[in-house]
């Protein structure tokens, strides 16, 4: 009985759909193979698991590694040998404006991008957005434009790593949830991603934790906590630099990301076919 079976063998709840244990019991027939055969399917898929465990053991210890070259590249504590010039220590107000006004249309009917909390990722990725008309949100949301960066508010997103760096946005224009603070970086003092990766550094996310305002369930990081988050600020050659190494850390999470669904997926496809009979595994005698 595959998903769709199953499905039909749900019963209503108050809030949601039960599977029936009564109902399942009765109703829920697999088709068995020999036990040679078994062993041989169980075999089969554990090579699956094991390749996926594996492959998210890697990119756990990736991103480990990232976050250690953060705390070293961005601080300064690590330098290029090309580079010897002093770091200037400045707040992030010095480098960027930090809620900056919304962007304006002319045309209301145009269309743009809409952000919501759950359209980014918990490692701070843009990870969808939907067309709205600009007349739709032009009031009541948080307005940002391409290479803007976007950082939680509310607890818990802010401790959990919500945020982006956006880009490719409908028309370069973009407006979402009200609990986004919005960075747009200075240019001729640094760059959004220089911005972006301190937004995603430990140090950030556990000051910003600290400095919360609210009650309980309704804290929020202040605007005045962004503004005044001291960094130290390397020329801009050498923020290019960091930049390179970091994307390029950012390149290989992404890739061994895509190897990972594609290996649950495999995984998945496999244990339809070896588990119904629709593929058959020769066992010798």
């Amino acid at each position: 009985m595959g998903e769709e079976g199953l499905k039909t063998l749900a019963t209503k709840g108050v809030s949601q759909a039960n599977i029936n244990p009564t109902i399942l019991r009765k109703r829920f027939v697999i088709p068995l193979p020999p036990l040679s055969e078994q062993r041989a399917i169980a075999a089969i898929l554990s090579t699956w698991d094991e390749a996926i465990t594996l492959t998210g053991r890697l990119i756990d210890t990736l991103k480990r590694r990232k976050a250690a070259l953060m705390q070293l590249l961005l601080t300064g504590k690590v330098r290029f040998s090309e580079f010897d010039g002093e770091w200037e220590e400045v707040i992030l107000e010095d480098v960027a404006y930090i809620n900056p006004p919304k962007p304006n249309v002319a045309d209301g009917e145009q269309l743009v991008s809409f952000v919501g909390m759950a359209d980014v990722s918990e490692d701070a990725r843009l990870v969808n957005a939907i067309n709205r008309k600009y007349v739709e949100v032009k009031n009541g949301f948080t307005g940002f434009q391409d290479q803007d960066v976007l950082i939680a508010k509310i607890t818990p997103c802010f401790e959990n790593g919500k945020g982006a760096l956006v880009d490719g946005l409908r028309g370069g224009i973009g407006f979402g949830s009200t609990e986004f603070h919005v960075a747009r970086a200075i240019l001729d003092r640094t760059t959004p991603n220089f911005i972006y990766y301190h937004t995603l550094t430990h140090r950030f996310r556990s000051f910003g934790e600290s400095n919360m305002s609210g009650s309980a369930g309704q804290r929020r990081v202040p605007t005045e906590f962004i503004k005044s988050f001291l960094i130290t600020l390397p020329s801009l050659s050498e923020q290019h630099r960091i930049i390179n190494v970091l994307r390029q850390c950012d390149t290989e999470i992404d890739l061994l990301g895509e190897i990972l669904a594609k290996l649950t997926t495999q995984k998945r496809g496999l244990m339809q076919q070896l588990l119904t009979g629709a593929v058959r595994v020769q066992v010798g005698d």
